[in-house]
């Protein structure tokens, strides 16, 4: 979060490449939270999992798991 320039990054962290469907929900949070928050801009990243460091700066850090049926 930048909050002096108004953004937020939102970095999303799958164990293989999303599908359609995962991409979609993403999308949705990124709408829900630009909605939400309408004083910053928000921007989605995705990224593979073992590019995740944690020695890299993240305000927070959330896990959800979403499994098809």
């Amino acid at each position: 979060m930048d909050l002096d320039s108004h953004k937020m990054y939102l970095t999303a962290y799958y164990s293989y490449n999303p599908s359609e469907l995962e991409s979609e929900l993403l999308d949705d949070i990124e709408t829900n939270s630009q909605a939400h928050i309408p004083d910053f801009l928000i921007y989605t990243e995705v990224k593979l999992g073992n590019d995740y460091g944690e020695n890299k700066k993240h305000d927070f850090v959330v896990f959800a798991i979403y499994e098809e049926s």
